[in-house]
């Protein structure tokens, strides 16, 4: 993938939240903006615990990926209930 694809979708706005599939069958999620960095060749996607402790979300590890590596982007659906929580 190209990293104008990616900065294009991290551009969007409002923010559309979108899985990356990746050529080894793994997928990541970016629900946010700050939570993708791309350079020419790859992107470092943050990822968090399943459960934050304290209610604090803070990366558990990031993942450098090749962008090569970037089979597609999926858009990812927010609930009912997330919107109406990001309107408030």
């Amino acid at each position: 993938m190209r990293p104008e694809d990616l900065l294009r979708a991290l551009h969007v706005q409002p923010f559309a939240p979108f899985r990356l599939h990746l050529t080894d069958g793994r997928s990541f999620e970016v629900s946010h903006p700050e939570f993708l960095m791309v350079t020419q060749r790859v992107a470092h996607v943050g990822v968090y615990p399943t459960s934050p402790a304290n209610g604090m979300m803070v990366f558990d590890y990031t993942e450098t990926i090749a962008l090569i590596h970037i089979v597609s982007l999926e858009p990812i659906a927010q609930t009912a209930e997330r919107r109406t929580e990001s309107q408030s």
